[in-house]
């Protein structure tokens, strides 16, 4: 598990967490702890008796206990992208907030916009990440115009000069 919040939780509360940031598990442990990843079980299954803490948030539910995980599937299917197009931008951003600089990937990028409850993400010139609630302000391109290879997975593509690839960020209201 990767993505921690500790606080007033139930298991709906760490289930649309970890969906919102993309992952497709979480664990709720020590009453009051949500984590999210894509794997899990990496030190094996625990006795059930050792996971009886009743939530924090929810006592009716029982969310772990300690250094123990209740684990459950978020609904979140494996990380398939589906680009809204190619849009032109220009120093103005069309999508205002610049989330990350550098190796992303099309799931970082989408991670981060989401972890902020963004709707839409655009990834530019193979290292730019930019989040937003609308785009389109500039036009739309050529979808071939965005075919920069992602500094950080060479096969995915991330826009262009001033030109994003958009995409959902698929937070769930």
């Amino acid at each position: 598990m990767l993505e921690f919040k500790a606080g007033t939780i139930s298991i709906e509360y760490c289930r649309r967490y970890c969906y919102n940031l993309g992952y497709k598990y979480l664990g709720v442990q020590y009453a009051s702890q949500c984590f999210c990843g894509n794997k899990y079980g990496r030190y094996g299954k625990g006795a059930a008796h050792t996971c009886s803490m009743a939530c924090n948030g929810k006592k009716d539910e029982i969310c772990g206990g300690v250094w123990r995980n209740n684990v459950y599937a978020t609904g979140r299917e494996a990380e398939e992208f589906h680009s809204i197009g190619c849009y032109h931008d220009k120093a103005v951003r069309d999508l205002p907030f610049l989330s990350k600089s550098g190796a992303i990937t099309l799931n970082n990028c989408r991670l981060e916009c989401a972890s902020y409850g963004f709707l839409y993400f655009g990834v530019q010139n193979s290292n730019l990440c930019f989040c937003g609630n609308k785009y389109g302000r500039y036009g739309k391109a050529a979808d071939g115009a965005c075919n920069k290879q992602c500094i950080g997975n060479k096969e995915q593509t991330c826009g262009g000069y001033f030109l994003n690839s958009i995409y959902p960020t698929n937070v769930e209201a």
